[in-house]
């Protein structure tokens, strides 16, 4: 290397669950710049911490409003499918059924998540 001074190892941290991750990038004091991310579903039901903002992009916030209508940017889907010839009494097709009542939505909405968008 003819006398170039080496580089400082990087610093990985590995954490397993989302609450430590949640934590760590509570904790980070690197600066105003710093940021992490995670679910908002996580971050505003199951592992509130005061150290985190949740930021706005381009003005908009991440409320369920704006993430079912596509507002905010960044969001993930999920779903549940069944195969097409499903019988019709199966357990799997009864589930995505009741899932898709009223009082399966308001399960969904209960639970943190945001109702289902047809």
């Amino acid at each position: 290397m003819q006398g170039k001074e080496m580089l400082s190892p990087i610093d990985v941290k590995v954490h397993f669950g989302t609450g430590m991750l949640v934590d760590a990038v509570a904790e980070y004091e690197n600066g105003p710049a710093s940021i992490g991310y995670t679910y908002y579903y996580y971050i505003n039901n199951l592992y509130k911490n005061e150290n985190i903002k949740v930021f706005k992009v381009n003005g908009i916030a991440p409320t369920n409003e704006n993430l079912i209508s596509g507002a905010y940017p960044f969001t993930t889907s999920y779903y549940a499918v069944i195969r097409s010839d499903e019988p019709e009494n199966s357990p799997a097709r009864i589930l995505r059924d009741y899932l898709l009542t009223p009082e399966g939505q308001d399960i969904i909405s209960m639970a943190g998540y945001c109702k289902a968008v047809n």
